[in-house]
């Protein structure tokens, strides 16, 4: 099997291949959680009706594009949550053909 940056990965690596995977899996669910919660943070505030000065609506304008940068990257983390748990059922069919083979069978 190759893993995705290319390099070949043996029937034993495969074990260490899908725990790092997992771990992997683990770190980037944290970090999309903690960019979601960030962006939620960012929430504009309702200052309707009241006075605003120009460097209160620039703030709140700065902060609508962090949430939005934010939430971008919270998408951009779901590709990359996606293509880690598409490796890692690759990694498990690998592994559950391996276990079914004869040993010494091609």
């Amino acid at each position: 099997m190759f893993g995705s940056d290319g390099t070949f990965i043996s029937d034993s690596g495969l074990p260490a291949r899908l725990a790092e995977l997992r771990e992997r899996r683990m770190l980037l669910r944290a970090l999309r959680d903690d960019v979601e919660i960030a962006a939620r943070s960012l929430a504009p505030t309702d200052l309707t009706g009241s006075w605003r000065s120009a460097a209160q609506r620039g703030y709140a304008e700065r902060r609508s594009e962090l949430a939005g940068e934010l939430h971008r990257a919270a998408r951009h983390l779901e590709d990359a949550l996606a293509a880690v748990a598409a490796e890692i059922e690759e990694v498990q069919v690998v592994l559950a053909a391996a276990s079914t083979r004869t040993p010494g069978a091609p």
